[in-house]
C-alpha cells in the first residue's frame, strides 16, 4: 500500500481491483466488475476491516481445483486443434498423390510426378488442337 495514492486499505484494493478489470485478470474466478459491485454491497469489508491478505486453505485449494479443471480444458482444446490440423495437412498429401494436382498449403513437389503426366501441355498440346478443329466445323 505505500506505493499507492490510497489513503485506506479499501480504496487501496478499488485501486488494485480497477488495474485488473483494466488488464482483464479475473479475481477469485469472478470478472474485477464483479468484484468491484461486491466490495460496495460490503462482501469484503471483513477482510478489508481486518486486513486480512491471506487466503484461506479452504478457497486456496477451491482456486487449485478450479486452475486444474481450466488448464485441463486448455490441453483439451489445443489438442483436438493439433489433430484437426494434422488432419487436415494429410488431406491436403492425400489430394496431391491421388489428383496430381498441388493443393494449397502443400509442396508442388509432393505430386510433381503425377501433375506432370497429368497435364495437356505434357501430351503435346493435342487437347488445344481438337478446340481448333470444332471452331472449323462450325463456320
Amino acid at each position: 500500500m505505500p506505493g499507492l495514492l490510497a489513503r485506506d486499505l479499501r480504496a487501496a484494493v478499488r485501486l488494485v481491483v480497477g488495474t485488473c478489470q483494466s488488464l482483464g485478470v479475473m479475481i477469485d474466478n469472478k470478472t474485477a466488475k464483479d468484484i468491484e459491485k461486491e466490495i460496495e454491497i460490503g462482501t469484503y469489508d471483513r477482510e478489508i476491516k481486518n486486513e486480512i491478505t491471506e487466503v484461506s486453505i479452504e478457497k486456496k485449494k477451491n482456486l487449485e481445483a478450479h486452475f486444474a479443471r481450466v488448464k485441463s480444458d486448455q490441453e483439451k482444446t489445443k489438442k483436438a486443434a493439433e489433430e484437426a490440423k494434422a488432419a487436415e495437412e494429410a488431406a491436403k498429401a492425400a489430394a496431391v498423390a491421388a489428383t496430381g494436382t498441388p493443393v494449397a498449403g502443400v509442396p508442388a513437389a509432393a505430386g510433381a510426378g503425377a501433375a506432370t503426366a497429368a497435364t495437356p501441355a505434357a501430351a503435346g498440346g493435342k487437347a488445344a488442337a481438337p478446340a481448333k478443329e470444332e471452331k472449323g466445323k462450325k463456320k
